[in-house]
């Protein structure tokens, strides 16, 4: 079995996770600047942030590529964007997180109260006071 033949199998058993969702780089939160912008963000639905194994910061958007269809199949397999060709495959197959070992996030937050609550556990100075 050839290794995209392999890949594609793996796609449809995890159920292409990777393509219900977009994660976007961000700086390590330093200052109650940074604090309060990322609760802004987890008051919204479907919004994460999570921290990963190389403590590396990302906030996560909960959707669903227009490409997919319901058999969790892209409908645009032969043309997809070359981010996608490469996840999970060949060098990126450690980035898969059907293939990776355990959780593939060291820390991540649904809510601010998730988010909060980790920072009251670290006695960091996150609030603002008022005026």
């Amino acid at each position: 079995m050839t290794h995209g033949i392999q890949h594609a199998l793996s796609c449809v058993e995890c159920g292409s996770q990777c393509c219900k969702y977009i994660a976007i780089e961000i700086d390590p939160p330093t200052c109650k600047r940074d604090y309060d912008n990322i609760r802004w963000c987890l008051m919204h639905r479907n919004v994460h942030v999570f921290a990963d194994h190389d403590n590396e910061w990302f906030l996560e958007f909960e959707v669903h590529c227009e490409n997919l269809d319901d058999k969790n199949l892209c409908r645009n397999y032969e043309d997809r964007p070359k981010i996608c060709r490469d996840h999970g495959a060949g060098d990126q197959a450690s980035e898969c997180e059907f293939h990776a070992d355990g959780e593939p996030h060291k820390i991540r937050f649904s809510s601010s109260a998730e988010f909060e609550e980790w920072l009251d556990g670290r006695k960091t100075d996150w609030r603002w006071k008022n005026l």
